[in-house]
């Protein structure tokens, strides 16, 4: 009987020792996953973090580079362009051939200054800005110049709108983009040689006329590798005039902005079907046009998959971290028997058995384990002493840090006001009281943010007052003066209605009469936000005022005891949030009033 006993026990022994075997076998194996894939993933995160914005840096670089080498391409060669076409202009031979009286007897001196003329527009042709065709349009009076090939008559295009207009014009050279049904679009310069003596009079018409393929290719050649990235020639109405893209998504529409600037480039960034782009922009000194450069702004994300190296490094890393799990796990596997005692002690834990195991017969690692687990129990079972103390101080911290948010004074006010209606029988005022209490608590809670924007602030600042103008009956006012584009200003949450508080009841409602106006401004200084909440009460006592300047010590202006903010505990807080620069600045003049200013930096809120 006695063996059949031992039997029994050394079988549920082995199982027992079976089942927290595989137990810890798989607590084991977890253990390898945590230790490796877990540091394995958060590295890589890292990296791609950190790789993911160095990329995107660098293809902002890279479209800020691209940009500013087509400006520079365009500038110099529309510069180019301006320069050579004054060549003309003042050139006397050129001048001397246009002008002079075309008869028999000076055939052969036409004949030379033409020649001299052709070399000049040999040299300006040959400079291959864009493939220049150019043509050079003379009266009726100087046909024995015409020769179909470089001169043309101007009477086939004597009704044409560009010639009439440039022909009319008071200045001497234009730019012309033309779109035309009927005939190839061009991008053109136009120079008007004119009478020395008479500037209204037009002796011929230099007509530069430059390839659209040449200038479109120019404009693909500096554009980013970015499927969708494209590149505009704008006019000065913002008139599509050449566009180049790269890829096959469709570029979005743009609108050209106003006031460019020739000396510097404009970058800006909007988003179109949840697509962000950045815009490049920038006018030409002497020529009516206006550069832009689109560029869909990808995420660091898809930049890296687009690169073989890193996708190959991601590979390669993934394979690495497998090995390593796998001789891990070998390797625990091998020691997990010698600990299968510490772990069945562990699960005793769950239970709350704090019995310390036997002492271990060798101090190797596992003895070390086991020392150290028996060591645990003991000091387990001081710390469950104190646990029940230091629970119920949790609640009591707890409950002040509740009490602390909420004013008493003036919650029980409004509920006597709400009980003063109820008595009366106004249930309409009752109604109004409650809606506004419960929409201030809500406006308290925020969602426990800690920011907030100033609309909102003050709104919450005017179901305070709302509730505090029944409480005095119409005795004090509130105005806002700020304007709109500050009211997305972020400030801190609940820094205005504490204020607001301070000016009735110790300004307001120290002055005989017990009436006035608190009125709220706000102003932008630079990068400061100034916010000022001015009454005309009794204002501060001069030594006060002085002590308040120096540092805050005097605690005038606290709000009613339990309050949820002071007004040394806004400037604190200001100076934790922003620095020493920001906080509380006051002004006052006693039987006049006061005014407290919120000093924050300006930000906007996204």
């Amino acid at each position: 009987m006695t063996s059949g006993r031992h039997l029994l026990r050394h079988i549920t022994h082995a199982v027992k020792e079976r089942l927290h075997l595989a137990h810890f076998s798989t607590k084991a194996s977890l253990l390898v996953v945590v230790s490796v894939f877990i540091p394995l993933i958060i590295s890589l995160v890292l990296f791609n973090a950190y790789t993911s914005y160095t990329v995107v840096q660098q293809q902002e670089g890279n479209v800020d580079n691209a940009f500013s080498q087509l400006y520079d391409i365009f500038a110099s060669r529309l510069d180019t362009v301006r320069q050579d076409m004054m060549l003309l202009q003042i050139d006397t031979n050129i001048r001397d051939l246009l002008q002079e009286p075309m008869t028999r007897e000076n055939i052969l001196a036409v004949a030379q200054k033409k020649a001299q003329m052709n070399t000049t527009l040999d040299y300006i042709e040959n400079k291959k800005i864009w493939d220049i065709h150019l043509r050079v349009f003379v009266p009726e009076n100087r046909d024995i110049l015409v020769d179909n090939t470089r001169f043309f008559a101007s009477e086939p295009i004597a009704n044409e709108g560009w010639y009439k207009a440039m022909v009319n014009a008071p200045y001497k050279n234009q730019w012309i983009f033309e779109q035309n049904l009927n005939r190839k679009t061009a991008f053109t310069y136009l120079v008007r040689v004119f009478e020395p003596t008479n500037y209204q009079e037009t002796t011929s018409l230099v007509r530069l006329d430059f390839s659209m393929d040449e200038v479109r290719q120019t404009m693909r050649q500096s554009l980013p590798l970015i499927d969708g990235a494209a590149t505009y020639l704008l006019s000065e109405d913002g008139t599509v005039i050449i566009k180049a893209t790269v890829g096959t998504r469709r570029p979005p529409d743009i609108t050209l902005s106003k006031g460019l600037s020739y000396s510097a480039t404009q970058t800006r960034e909007y988003t179109v079907n949840q697509r962000r782009y950045i815009v490049l922009e920038q006018s030409f000194k002497y020529h009516p046009w206006n550069l832009v450069m689109v560029v869909p702004q990808a995420s660091g994300i898809e930049l890296l998959l687009d690169n073989a190296r890193w996708s190959t490094l991601l590979v390669v890393t993934l394979l690495c971290g497998l090995i390593v799990f796998t001789l891990s796990f070998l390797f625990t596997r091998h020691i997990v028997k010698r600990i299968t005692m510490v772990s069945i002690g562990m699960s005793n834990l769950k239970d709350g058995e704090l019995e310390r195991l036997p002492e271990p017969k060798s101090m190797d690692e596992i003895g070390l384990l086991i020392e150290s687990y028996n060591y645990l129990t003991g000091e387990l079972k001081m710390l469950n002493a104190g646990r029940d103390m230091a629970a119920a101080n949790q609640k009591r911290a707890e409950f002040i840090a509740l009490q602390a948010q909420i004013n008493p004074h003036f919650l029980y006010n409004t509920l006597e006001m709400i009980n003063y209606f109820a008595m009366i029988g106004d249930a309409k005022q009752v109604e109004r009281i409650v809606l506004l209490l419960s929409h201030f608590y809500k406006r308290c809670l925020n969602h426990g943010a800690e920011y907030t924007t100033l609309s909102q602030e003050l709104d919450l600042t005017q179901t305070y007052f709302s509730i505090q103008e029944i409480r005095y009956r119409g005795k004090i006012r509130l105005e806002k003066q700020i304007p709109d584009i500050l009211l997305t200003c972020q400030v801190p949450h609940i820094v205005l209605q504490p204020i607001v508080e301070n000016a009735i009841h110790h300004g307001i409602m120290n002055t005989p009469e017990q009436e006035g106006t608190i009125t709220i401004s706000g102003q932008q200084d630079g990068d400061t936000l100034l916010i000022s909440v001015n009454d005309d009460g009794a204002g501060i006592p001069a030594e006060k005022l002085m002590m308040l300047a120096k540092g805050m010590e005097f605690a005038y202006g606290m709000a009613e005891e339990g309050s949820h903010y002071g007004m040394r505990n806004i400037d604190k807080r200001l100076k934790n949030l922003y620095g020493e620069a920001y906080g509380l600045r006051f002004e006052s003049t006693l039987n006049v009033g006061s005014t407290i200013t919120l000093v924050l930096p300006l930000i906007q809120e996204n």
